[in-house]
C-alpha cells in the first residue's frame, strides 16, 4: 500500500538583537519603530524606556530657608541653578525680589552668562554672581535734570578748571592760558620757544550734585536739552565719559566762546543724560561681549543690525574710541526679521529663516561679517538653538539640522512627513532634547542621540526652556509651570514611568508564499515592572492582547507569540516600570500565496 508523502514545511528564524530607535515613515526597517512613547537610547542595543524626571518644585536658599517656584520664566547654570520666577529671581542660593517685570510684553526672557554675570532681556538687567548685593539693577541709566542749574567749564582730565581767558595776553607768564577762540583751541605759553602752543585734549566738565555716582568712566552717554551757549556740539549726541567725579563729567570737547558756561533748569527745560542699550531681538555671548540684534522700526527708521558690546562691558554699546575694546555696529542686507542668535565654536551667528549671518575676527576694526544663504532658524523656535559636542543643532523652517560650521544637514528624516513648529531644546550627555508642536497642536518631546545617530520619541510634554546644570538637564514644563530634569538627580521623582512601542509594518518585506508563524520577545524586567505584547492585523481593527509580562525578580523572560495568518500586522509592547528589551525572534513558515 502506497501512503501519502508529507514534506516538512521549511521555516528559517529572524532575530533583531539591536534596536534603532524612532522611525515615523511607512517603509522601515525591521529594528525600528513606527510610533513609541518614554523610550530611551541608553540601554543601546537593547531598547529600554526613559529614566524617571525630577519635579523641582521648589529651591533652598543659603539661609536654609525654601523658596516655592510658582511661574518660573527662566533657568540658567551658573554656581547653582538660576530661576527666573514672576518677578523675582532666584540665584546661587539668593532671593532677589520684584528683580524683572512679569508683564506679557516683556516675555518671553532671554537670559545669557557672561563672565560673573547674568544678563536679562528685554528687562536690560544685570547681576554681578560675586558681587550680588551691590553689582545688580539696569544696563541702562538715565538722569533728567530738573531743578537748579547745570554748568560747564574748560578743564584738563584731572578735572581741575583752566585759568584761561578769552583775551590773548599782552605779556604772557610761562604756563599762562589763553582761549583762542578763532582757532577753537587752548593755548599755554612756552617761555622757552617764545610761542602759543595749542593743548592737545580738552574737556568740558560738566558739573551737577550728584550726578557722577550715576554713570562710570568711559561710559558712553546720550545728551539732550542741552542750550548752553558754546556746548551746542554735545548736544544730541553720544559722548564717552572719560572721568567721574561725585558731582562731574568729563567730556572731550571746548567751550568755544569762553571757558564758562551754565544752564538753568526746569520742568520745561531739563538736560537728559542717557546711557542707553539698544532693545534687541536675540542675545548671545562671544569673546567677553554681549551680541545682539534687531530688525524693525528704531525711532521712526529702519534698522536691520547687529550690536556688540564695548570688550567685558554689556552696559556700553556705542563707545567708539579709536580702541580695540570699542562696541561695534553693523547693518546686514538681508531680508527678514532675525529668528535666532548663538554662539558656535567662539564666533557669534545671526539666524534669519533662509540666511544666517557669522561674525569673524576678534576685535572691531577686525570684524567681517559672512553671509551664508542656507536653512535658518525657523521663526518661534529660536530656543532649539543648541550645541552637542562642538556641533550646533536647531529646528529649520524644514527640519532639524546639524551645523559643523560648513552647511547645515538635516538629521530628523525619521521624524517623517510631519510639521513642527515651536522648537525649544537643551543637551545632556551627547543627547539632543527637543520639544516642539506639530501642525495638529500636539506636543512632543524627542530626543538625538548624537553618537548614535539614532532618535527616540519620549512623551506630550511642552518645554519652553531648557538648561544642562551637574550633568542634568532641566526644563520648564508649560503645561503645569514646574521645572523638571530629564533624570530624577534633584528634586522629587516622578511615579513609575508608562511607554509603548509600536512597530512599523510586519509582511511587506516577505514574499507571499512567506508568512509569520510566531515571534519571540526577551526581556529583562526589573521588580515590578509591567509588560504586554499586542497585535493588529491588516492595518484594521483593535489591537488584540497576546499576553503580559510582569517583573517578580530580576530574570530575563521570554513572552512567546503566535499570529494568526494575515498580508502584514503590527506589533506593540505597552508597560510600566523599567524594562529592558533584548530581542525580538521571528519564526518564517512557508506558505501560499493565498492568505
Amino acid at each position: 500500500m502506497r501512503l501519502p508523502e508529507l514534506n516538512d514545511i521549511p521555516t528559517e528564524r529572524d532575530m533583531i538583537s539591536v534596536f534603532n530607535g524612532y522611525n515615523h515613515n511607512l517603509v522601515i526597517e525591521e529594528n525600528e519603530f513606527y510610533d513609541m512613547r518614554n523610550m530611551s537610547s541608553s540601554s543601546y542595543p537593547s531598547l529600554s524606556p526613559r529614566k524617571k524626571r525630577g519635579i523641582l518644585s521648589s529651591i533652598k536658599l543659603n539661609d536654609e530657608s525654601s523658596y516655592s517656584l510658582t511661574s518660573p520664566e527662566g533657568i540658567l547654570s551658573k554656581d547653582a541653578l538660576c530661576v527666573i520666577d514672576g518677578k523675582d529671581v532666584v540665584i546661587n542660593g539668593y532671593k532677589i525680589p520684584d528683580f524683572v517685570s512679569d508683564d506679557e510684553s516683556m516675555l518671553p526672557k532671554h537670559i545669557v552668562s557672561m563672565g560673573a554675570y547674568v544678563i536679562i532681556f528685554p528687562d536690560k538687567k544685570y547681576i554681578n554672581t560675586q558681587n550680588m548685593t551691590s553689582d545688580k539693577g539696569s544696563l541702562e541709566a538715565k538722569r533728567v535734570l530738573k531743578e537748579g542749574t547745570v554748568t560747564f567749564t574748560v578743564s584738563d582730565i584731572d578735572g581741575v578748571d583752566y585759568d584761561a581767558g578769552i583775551d590773548k595776553p599782552e605779556s604772557p607768564a610761562d604756563g599762562q592760558y589763553w582761549l583762542d577762540i578763532e582757532n577753537k583751541s587752548l593755548k599755554q605759553y612756552s617761555a622757552d620757544r617764545g610761542e602759543w602752543i595749542s593743548v592737545p585734549v580738552v574737556y568740558i566738565k560738566m558739573t551737577y550734585d550728584d550726578i557722577g555716582e550715576t554713570f562710570n568712566q568711559y561710559d558712553a552717554v546720550y545728551l539732550d536739552g542741552i542750550t548752553a551757549a558754546g556746548v551746542e556740539s554735545l548736544n544730541q549726541k553720544t559722548s564717552v565719559i572719560y572721568k567721574t567725579g561725585s558731582d562731574y563729567l568729563l567730556f572731550v570737547g571746548l567751550i568755544d566762546n569762553a571757558v564758562q558756561a551754565a544752564q538753568s533748569l526746569s520742568e520745561a527745560s531739563p538736560v537728559t543724560v542717557y546711557r542707553k542699550v539698544p532693545d534687541m531681538d536675540y542675545i548671545c555671548e562671544s569673546q567677553n561681549r554681549l551680541w545682539g540684534c534687531r530688525y524693525g522700526i528704531v525711532g521712526g527708521n529702519p534698522v536691520n543690525e547687529i550690536y556688540a558690546s564695548k570688550l567685558g562691558d554689556p552696559k556700553n554699546f556705542y563707545c567708539y574710541m579709536g580702541l580695540s575694546t570699542d562696541s561695534y555696529a553693523v547693518s546686514v542686507g538681508s531680508d527678514g526679521v532675525f529668528t535666532g542668535a548663538a554662539t558656535h565654536l567662539g564666533y557669534p551667528i545671526f539666524f534669519k529663516e533662509n540666511c544666517f549671518h557669522k561674525i569673524y575676527g576678534s576685535y572691531p576694526a577686525q570684524y567681517q561679517v559672512q553671509t551664508t544663504n542656507a536653512r535658518g532658524v525657523q521663526k518661534g523656535s529660536f530656543r532649539s538653538l543648541c550645541t552637542v559636542n562642538e556641533t550646533l543643532f536647531y529646528k529649520s523652517a524644514k527640519d532639524i539640522v546639524a551645523y559643523d560650521g560648513s552647511l547645515p544637514s538635516g538629521i530628523s528624516a525619521p521624524l517623517g512627513n510631519v510639521y513642527y513648529k515651536n522648537a525649544a531644546a537643551g543637551s545632556v550627555g551627547g543627547k539632543y532634547y527637543v520639544s516642539m508642536q506639530s501642525s495638529d497642536g500636539d506636543w512632543n518631546m524627542f530626543v538625538f542621540d548624537t553618537e548614535k545617530g539614532l532618535w527616540h520619541k519620549e512623551d506630550e510634554t511642552q518645554a519652553s526652556m531648557f538648561c544642562c546644570h551637574d550633568n542634568d538637564l532641566y526644563f520648564i514644563d508649560a503645561s503645569d509651570n514646574k521645572i523638571k530634569s530629564v533624570s530624577s538627580s534633584s528634586g522629587t521623582a516622578e511615579e513609575d514611568v508608562e511607554w509603548f512601542c509600536e512597530s512599523g509594518i510586519i509582511g511587506f518585506e516577505y514574499p507571499n508564499n512567506k508568512y509569520v508563524s510566531n515571534f519571540h520577545i526577551r526581556m529583562l524586567p526589573a521588580k515590578d515592572a509591567k509588560v504586554s505584547a499586542y497585535i493588529k492585523y491588516d492595518s484594521v481593527g483593535d489591537w488584540e492582547h497576546k499576553g503580559t509580562v510582569e517583573g517578580k525578580t530580576l530574570r530575563s523572560f521570554v513572552l512567546p507569540v503566535i499570529p494568526r495568518r494575515c498580508d502584514h500586522f503590527k506589533i506593540k509592547l505597552e508597560g510600566r516600570g523599567d524594562v529592558k528589551i533584548i530581542s525580538f525572534s521571528k519564526v518564517l513558515e512557508t506558505g501560499s500565496s493565498v492568505v
